[in-house]
């Protein structure tokens, strides 16, 4: 009689913990869903302690840490999903993507790889293995996964406008811009592309196309800034202060050079030095 009371004690308390698992997982999961990752990191942690032999859940607990900064604790979870499954695509992923966040570009490299290895048809796999490259100033290898991921499926808007910055940075000015002509067509409110086009235009001394873009920019955003282009705020008006001053247009020269300077673009009143003004 007791061998069968302990036996029906047993299979209630395996049932039981199989189902506060499901609970605390599908919980975990519907807080991902609503982006509240300290909570989802919670409930994850519990499934985690009652079964730790799935690579999936480590992944989404990963994936959580990463977007609350927390990399190392993320690298923990991603190496344990990889030691669990070594086949598995969206654990190489999501490490270099925390690899590239913790400025480990070459170990982000290698992770990608991995991914594309893995599954070479994903376009994100591509993209941010060429965002690591550009970090490593290996803009040749960038620029051949921009162009895959392009080949494979356009599911970046700004892919264009990405790849033209590096055929700048290469001084291949005809190439960058038929890339930001596609990226305007694309998305027309694209302020960062215009900003560029400038840069070209100004680099063939085209200065009359460049005026017309930055004021472009200006009149759409007067606040303009790009954390993704590195155009700090006041930028546009110290360049199209610039371009005035190139001119021989002194007033309008002044006036966005004095914007800049007041939006925080210290470097705008060297310019204003220039015509003997220190400002403010």
């Amino acid at each position: 009689m007791k061998k069968i009371i302990l036996f029906g004690a047993i299979i209630i308390l395996t049932f039981d913990c199989s189902r506060s698992y499901e609970f605390y997982l599908k919980t975990g999961l519907r807080y991902r869903q609503l982006e509240n990752h300290e909570r989802a990191v919670r409930f994850l942690t519990r499934a985690i302690n009652l079964s730790n032999e799935d690579a999936q859940v480590f992944i989404y607990r990963g994936h959580s840490y990463f977007m609350l900064k927390k990399y190392d604790n993320a690298i923990a979870d991603l190496n344990n999903a990889i030691s669990l499954d070594n086949n598995n695509e969206e654990a190489y992923f999501w490490r270099g993507r925390v690899f590239n966040q913790m400025g480990k570009y070459n170990d982000a490299v290698a992770d990608f790889a991995m991914a594309i290895k893995l599954n070479d048809s994903e376009a994100y796999n591509y993209y941010w293995r060429a965002v690591a490259y550009q970090e490593l100033d290996k803009i040749d290898l960038a620029i051949v996964d921009f162009t895959t991921v392009i080949e494979i499926n356009n599911i970046f808007p700004h892919i264009y406008r990405k790849r033209a910055r590096l055929y700048f940075a290469l001084s291949d000015l005809e190439r960058a811009g038929a890339d930001l002509k596609r990226a305007i067509e694309v998305n027309p409110n694209d302020l960062d592309a215009y900003v560029l086009f400038a840069s070209i235009n100004m680099a063939e001394e085209q200065w009359e196309l460049a005026l017309e873009n930055l004021s472009y920019v200006i009149n759409r955003n007067p606040n303009y800034f790009s954390n993704d282009i590195r155009a700090k705020k006041g930028m546009i008006y110290f360049l199209r202060g610039g371009i005035y001053a190139h001119l021989n247009e002194r007033d309008k020269a002044i006036a966005d050079l004095k914007t800049a300077v007041s939006m925080g673009f210290e470097e705008a009143s060297v310019g204003l030095k220039f015509y003997g003004i220190v400002y403010p």
